[in-house]
């Protein structure tokens, strides 16, 4: 099986692929292949990993994704997350979970959350791919599911302390795009059993 780093990082532009990875794959698969953990570290000493429970699932079940954030650096970390990240389908037929940092806009809305990560410690959250979403494709029937997940980070939020209750959001959302990096880990690969 041919095994590819998909991991990015971003400073407003990329920056490159400056970190190691374990387990990650691309879009073509051998037929019986999955992948159910991948993990990446940063050059930063932060550790991404997402994972799933199993690697078979029915045409029925919602698939849970599994992610954890290890702080293995000196200072504090801040994850950058939004309310409801949601699945989408890309062209390839990935289901990806956006990076979570929007262009700044004078019309969007500051509601990110960041949650510290001190140093030593980690982080969990899931993310959640329905099962409606994949039997609604007409395109692809998803009987071998590619998944790959965004993440974004920063560690200095001194400028960011009050944009939950600013009346004008555009600093807020400026500072965080150009203070942010984000990763994108992936592919987990999964099976789903699917009624012709």
């Amino acid at each position: 099986m041919k095994l590819v780093c998909m991991l990015l990082i971003k400073f407003v532009a990329i920056v490159g692929f400056a970190m190691a990875c374990s387990g990650t794959t691309i879009a073509q698969y051998h037929p019986d292949a999955t992948v159910t953990k991948v993990s990446a570290e940063t050059d930063d000493s932060i550790v991404f990993q997402i994972s799933v429970g199993k690697k078979n699932y029915s045409e029925q079940e919602d698939i849970v994704v599994n992610y954890l954030v290890q702080n293995k650096s000196g200072r504090s970390v801040h994850l950058v997350t939004v309310p409801s990240p949601v699945a989408r389908i890309t062209e390839a037929f990935i289901v990806e979970f956006l990076d979570p940092i929007k262009g700044p806009n004078a019309h969007e809305q500051y509601d990110y959350e960041l949650i510290k990560i001190l140093p030593g410690k980690s982080y969990q959250g899931k993310l959640l791919i329905k099962a409606k979403v994949l039997n609604d494709s007409t395109k692809y029937n998803f009987e071998t599911v590619a998944i790959r997940a965004s993440f974004s980070y920063l560690f200095d939020v001194s400028n960011l302390v009050d944009c939950k209750e600013a009346t004008y959001s555009l600093p807020c959302l400026n500072e965080i795009y150009d203070k942010s990096k984000t990763l994108t880990a992936g592919n987990l690969v999964v099976k789903r059993k699917v009624e012709e």
